[in-house]
């Protein structure tokens, strides 16, 4: 029961660390049909949380967001539920940011493959260089 109090989990999750500890499996699937019920643990509750952990602490792609859900056990369709219009444009900020970190280092080439090995679209790709390159020259 601590696991799923300390920190929100997901269904997946829960049934790995029934997985390591030994638990039979119909009494793994007792605990995981309590916990939902409870809604100690709950898959869309889950990735709104993280959604909204990852917009305020991460520079990362809706592909890397989506790659690290689908990893924790959050079904596509609960994920495509979340990702929408508002995290195209957080996407694109972030990718602004790495771009302006990463060009006192790197040169454009680069910068582009470093993000697309990030996830990041072409096409978002080309709007925070095009953005990135309007602001700075604006700044001269």
């Amino acid at each position: 029961m601590k696991y799923v109090l300390f920190k929100k989990r997901t269904r997946k999750e829960v049934k790995e660390k029934c997985r390591i500890l030994n638990y039979e499996e119909d009494y793994t699937e007792d605990v995981l049909n309590y916990l939902e019920e409870n809604d100690y643990i709950n898959d869309e509750v889950y990735t709104q949380k993280y959604l909204a952990d990852v917009k305020k602490l991460k520079t990362v792609s809706i592909t890397e967001i989506k790659q690290d859900l689908l990893r924790r056990g959050v079904e596509e369709s609960i994920i495509e539920k979340y990702l929408n219009e508002d995290l195209q444009e957080f996407e694109l900020q972030n990718a602004m940011k790495l771009i302006q970190k990463k060009s006192r280092t790197m040169e454009i080439p680069k910068i582009k493959r470093f993000l697309q090995n990030k996830g990041y679209s072409y096409d978002i790709i080309r709007k925070a260089i095009d953005n990135c390159s309007e602001i700075e020259d604006n700044e001269e």
